[in-house]
Formats: structure tokens, C-alpha cells, sequence
């Protein structure tokens, strides 16, 4: 079962002609996660798997493998 989060959103009035409507007030239903901080943890888990499998690649010698391997492990430091 998941929760919902109302967003409010607010219309403004309309004028057609002599008519002046006044503006609605709504809200946006905003389907709320319960598994609650699961989907951030496995999306960190993805993000530092790729700096660490280049990490492995690092060798020093200035191929291009060692460059790529080097981009995509600073990719995960940089902050």
C-alpha cells in the first residue's frame, strides 16, 4: 500500500467578457514511497559500483584503458 502526499495547487481567477471566475484550488496526488530510504540506498549501491570496478583497471601506464578506468573512477570522488 502506498501513501499519498497532496501538493496544493492554486488557480487564478479568469475574466471572459464581463464574467469574473474566481480561481480554483486543487491539489496534485503525489504517490509516496512507504519502503521509505530502501530505493536511495540501492541507487548508492549502483552509483559507487562502476568506481569500483574501474578501480581495477587503474594500472598507471597511460593506455587507453588506464584513462577511461581513471574518468570513470573519479566520476564516483568528485563531490
Amino acid at each position: 500500500q502506498e501513501g499519498q502526499r497532496r501538493i496544493a495547487v492554486q488557480y487564478g481567477r479568469r475574466v471572459r467578457g464581463r464574467k469574473i471566475y474566481q480561481g480554483q484550488s486543487t491539489y496534485i496526488p503525489l504517490k509516496v514511497n512507504t519502503a521509505g530510504m530502501i530505493p536511495i540506498i540501492f541507487a548508492q549501491s549502483i552509483l559507487t559500483f562502476f568506481p569500483l570496478i574501474a578501480g581495477l583497471f587503474v594500472t598507471g601506464s597511460g593506455s587507453v584503458i588506464d584513462n577511461i578506468a581513471t574518468a570513470i573512477g573519479s566520476f564516483g570522488t568528485q563531490q
